[in-house]
């Protein structure tokens, strides 16, 4: 077909013994479910001038292994290649700038995410459990991955360089299971929530030098993870926001943190030192339960709450910094911390506490 320029909605759909598509030289466009079904086709010709792949215009095509290049290709659109099971390789589209929700979905076989250098979006799903891809090898000037866009990619390694990305949807990369490291994030301002949930060999993450919030559940159950540089811009960390990182052994200091969520840090066991909080006002539920390794928590003056079991089974726990401002203070908000001396003005709320629960105190110095 070598003049076709345009291949209708649903035009080929469920055609169950189609094996192959050839060479459409001149094609500038698939529409909407055109493929969908074709449970015989392996291969796709050359489509030099092809510019758009519509909705769902090669769904369940389930034994369609390769696509070539497509150096026209602008868009691929909601699941086009969803469920496409043994699909395994995806030639260079060097002019693609949209990748739509799901277009990739359970692609179980498909093994690599090569560079697209005009690539600015990534839509919700697109490449959700995608088991087999290992790599991403260029995002510089993607500004938008949508929720869940890998989730599931068990078999990830690797994220090249995404210098350029603005905002991370919830969900993207969750349950990674092999991701070890992600770069900086410079003009990232929101890490969302479970963004990077169980993605348990994750160990090192770039500076975040813009980022003001982290959501809840944003790092749950990142058990490698070591270290976070640079939170200086943080205004607030959600619930659960690294709840069971085992291996992380300190949080620098927070300056412009005015909240931190419930179980924010819990069962952070290698937790050991934990920054000035100077703007923090409330310490949450559980926020630090079972750090088992947490010596000291910095400067605490204007936090004026304590919620219920924050501190609990902190068995080294020894300073938490001066309680001057503090007012409420929650039930065995400090039990089983033996090791710990709270430091309070002189018939403060915290001075009446600590003699309440006889826990040992010293008066802050003026």
């Amino acid at each position: 077909l070598p003049k076709l320029e345009h291949i209708g909605s649903n035009a080929f759909e469920s055609c169950m013994l189609m094996t192959s598509i050839g060479d459409m030289p001149m094609l500038k466009e698939i529409g909407n479910f055109v493929f969908r079904g074709d449970l015989s086709i392996t291969s796709i010709g050359q489509m030099n001038q092809l510019e758009r792949i519509g909705i769902r215009a090669f769904e369940g095509c389930s034994t369609l292994r390769k696509l070539g290049d497509y150096p026209s290709l602008i868009e691929i659109d909601g699941h086009a290649f969803a469920d496409c099971y043994s699909l395994n390789e995806i030639g260079t589209m060097e002019s693609l700038e949209t990748i739509g929700t799901s277009a990739f979905y359970d692609c179980a076989m498909l093994t690599r995410f090569g560079e697209y250098p005009k690539l600015t979006q990534i839509g919700s799903g697109a490449f959700e459990k995608c088991i087999a891809i290992k790599s991403i090898e260029s995002l510089n000037n993607v500004a938008i991955i949508n929720d869940r866009a890998f989730s599931g990619c068990t078999g990830l390694l690797s994220i090249a360089d995404m210098q350029n990305l603005e905002t991370i949807g919830e969900e993207a990369f969750y349950g990674c299971s092999s991701l070890a490291s992600i770069g900086d994030l410079p003009n990232v301002t929101s890490i969302g929530k479970s963004t990077f949930s169980n993605c348990s060999a994750l160990a090192n993450i770039g500076n975040l030098p813009n980022v003001t919030s982290i959501e809840n559940s944003a790092f749950n159950d990142c058990s490698a993870l070591t270290s976070i540089d640079n939170l200086s811009s943080i205004t607030s960390i959600g619930d659960f926001a690294f709840y069971g990182c085992k291996a992380l052994a300190s949080i620098g200091d927070l300056p412009n943190a005015t909240s931190i969520g419930d179980y924010a840090f819990a069962r952070c066991s290698s937790l050991a030192h934990v920054g000035n909080l100077p703007n923090v006002t409330s310490i949450g539920n559980y926020t630090f339960g079972d750090c088992s390794s947490l010596v000291r928590v910095g400067d605490l003056s204007n936090v004026t709450d304590i919620e219920s079991i924050a501190f609990r089974n902190c068995s080294l726990l020894e300073t938490i910094g001066d309680l001057r401002s503090v007012t409420s203070i929650g039930h065995y908000a400090f039990d089983n911390c033996d090791n710990l001396t709270l430091r309070v003005l002189p018939d403060s709320y915290a001075e009446q506490y600590a003699k309440s629960n006889s826990i040992p105190y010293t008066y802050i110095e003026n």
